[in-house]
């Protein structure tokens, strides 16, 4: 980071987005962004990106593994993307719609997260309902409750990746059902690439 910061070097890279955190900081906030709490924040995002990733991983071959008939689908969807292309590239990786059912799916059985946390920013009433979030109250959304709320997804307890055959957002068109990542501007920054390095 010093190296960067010295030759004024760009990367256009996460850590572009710390150093420039760290110069436009308002130094009049509690919170200074100095040395060793951007060498944590770093750390943090790197433990994060591939503790989870390997997690996705070992949970989507263990069901195609537990599911022959998924894998072999799978196995057939990248033998002839190979053979089509002649190799292994960003585009025909995200072309393979399959096996991004099968992560997909992973995901809804294995969510990263048991459940995601925010903090209430203003005073909201819930429609239809008396109940009103306090602004500052604590939220906690169940990931595991959504995910297997035999409502939007039935039979949650089996391996079923043609869930997805019409992709993701089939399951938020009445609100957000499925997000294994978070939702809205606090999604999780490492999203792409986890589905990437996965696939």
């Amino acid at each position: 980071m010093k190296q960067r910061e010295d030759t004024n070097t760009k990367g256009n890279d996460f850590l572009d987005m710390l150093i420039e955190l760290k110069k436009n900081q308002d130094l009049k906030e509690k919170y200074s962004f100095e040395g060793n709490k951007v060498i944590a924040q770093a750390f943090q995002f790197f433990l994060a990106g591939f503790e989870t990733t390997s997690s996705l991983i070992s949970f989507t071959l263990y069901e195609l593994c537990k599911n022959p008939k998924y894998q072999n689908t799978v196995r057939e969807e990248i033998k002839t993307t190979i053979d089509k292309d002649g190799g292994i590239t960003y585009e025909n990786v995200m072309g393979m719609k399959y096996l991004d059912m099968c992560v997909q799916e992973t995901l809804r059985m294995y969510p990263v997260l048991p459940f995601l946390d925010r903090r209430c920013n203003a005073e909201y009433k819930l429609p239809n309902s008396d109940l009103v979030v306090e602004k500052g109250l604590p939220v906690y959304i169940p990931m595991f409750g959504l995910h297997f709320d035999e409502k939007y997804f039935p039979d949650p307890l089996k391996y079923k990746p043609e869930r997805f055959e019409n992709g993701t957002n089939v399951y938020n068109k009445d609100g957000i059902v499925f997000m294994p990542f978070g939702e809205g501007p606090r999604i999780c920054i490492g999203e792409r690439f986890g589905l990437l390095a996965t696939s």
